[in-house]
């Protein structure tokens, strides 16, 4: 009996050292973080601190937007710091761009409570204190609650930028001193909610997100074949002479399938296009599957995940659209704009911040393949009411999604919410 007892006691014990080297190294392997540094940009002094946050370990259209944001800052005088998620692809662009940064891991489920922030909390409050930080920029509500709870009683301001019109957590708006939505139709949803919640949201602002502008903006006119450069590129063979293009990850709510059976309704009608998909993630496998069951696999172009290559795929297509459920202001539709290409979208998705029907393009109704194929129609058989489309959207885009546009709505807002005292 003596015997027994000395041996459950023993495997407590060991089970208990086990189980606190395992929490230890678990700790630590989360409260890690280091600065990767390269020559450093002079910025103005006079200007606040700020802290740039975009914790999302893949790719998308935020983090396009997020990396031009922090040029912008940086490029605009303000004394900028970049956290990312360490060994995500912000992490190893930046590096790869010679960009300082700090970068730090975080395990997403433990984003749901406060007390659960393990490490992010204390990496935020030891840049704080280091950089002399002024105000902190989020992307999304989890960030927010990290960074509040690292500011603590410090007179640091905490903002958020929504990128879509759902909002994951009511209780992070309540923890910030300004919103910016990226879409007009995301600004309104904020607005509801901030009445209808009692969020208290003192500023809430359109401000369109940054992008690659530049990198756009100087595009040479296509001096290849269309057909010899998605063939030697891609290794894609074109099938008719009209070209259309999709920018965008392969993720549930960007619904790529209503474009396939629009496709299928046209080859119906005797009046197939190329349709073209720059991207990859989750659902790209089952839409391959899909094309492939609707008979218009040869018409449909899976490219991958483009990088370098992108702004001349671009200007080889005729059309850029998206058909997502739900937008906040798509880059790659202002991508596609400012190289005079007519807009294809979805209404009340949020795509009307760039999309005006008839005027820089045409929306449909959801889930209208009719419709849509209809619309299709129309822009492969009208060159004139393409160019005509085109000119204006890349009009509107100058005017009002240019960086030094984008800057100055961004830096009003900065000024007001740093100027209201806590």
């Amino acid at each position: 009996m003596c015997f027994k007892k000395n041996c459950l006691n023993r495997f407590i014990i060991i089970a208990l050292f086990f189980g606190v080297a395992f929490c230890g190294g678990f700790y630590w392997y989360f409260t890690q973080y280091n600065k990767v540094e390269f020559e450093a940009v002079a910025c103005l002094v006079q200007k606040p601190g700020i802290l740039l946050i975009d914790m999302q370990k893949g790719f998308g259209g935020g983090q396009v937007a997020t990396m031009a944001h922090y040029k912008a800052l940086v490029a605009a005088g303000y004394p900028t710091q970049f956290l990312v998620f360490k060994g995500g692809y912000l992490d190893k662009e930046l590096t790869v761009q010679h960009i300082s940064h700090y970068a730090c891991r975080t395990w997403k489920t433990t984003f749901k409570k406060y007390s659960h922030l393990l490490g992010f909390s204390r990496c935020i409050s030891d840049i704080c204190s280091k950089e002399k930080i002024k105000l902190i920029h989020c992307n999304n509500e989890y960030e927010v609650f990290g960074a509040r709870s690292a500011i603590a009683k410090r007179p640091i301001k905490l903002v958020l930028t929504r990128h879509m019109q759902q909002v994951d957590s009511v209780k992070a708006l309540a923890c910030v001193d300004g919103v910016i939505g990226v879409g007009k139709a995301t600004v309104a949803s904020l607005q509801k909610m901030n009445t209808e919640k009692g969020c208290g949201v003192k500023h809430i602002v359109w401000i369109p997100p940054f992008w690659n502008y530049e990198k756009f903006a100087q595009v040479a006119i296509p001096t290849m074949n269309r057909n010899q450069f998605f063939r030697e590129r891609f290794g894609e063979t074109l099938q008719t002479p009209f070209v259309m293009l999709k920018a965008a990850a392969f993720l549930k709510y960007k619904n790529h399938q209503f474009m396939l059976y629009g496709l299928k309704r046209l080859v119906e009608l005797g009046k197939p296009v190329d349709v073209v998909f720059a991207g990859a993630g989750d659902t790209e496998k089952s839409m391959k599957q899909l094309a492939k069951s609707l008979g218009v696999e040869k018409y449909v172009h899976f490219l991958g995940f483009v990088t370098s290559d992108m702004p001349s795929v671009v200007s080889y297509a005729d059309l850029v659209f998206l058909v997502s459920l739900e937008e906040g202001l798509p880059i790659a539709l202002m991508e596609g704009a400012l190289l005079h290409k007519p807009l294809l979208g979805v209404a009340d998705t949020g795509m009307e911040s760039i999309i005006v029907h008839e005027k820089t393009g045409l929306l449909v109704a959801q889930g209208n393949v009719e419709e849509l194929a209809q619309a299709i129609i129309r822009l492969r058989e009208d060159a004139d009411l393409c160019k005509e489309l085109g000119q204006t959207a890349r009009i509107v885009v100058e005017k009002e999604l240019s960086p030094e546009a984008i800057m100055s709505r961004l830096a009003q807002f900065y000024d007001v919410v740093l100027t209201v005292s806590f």
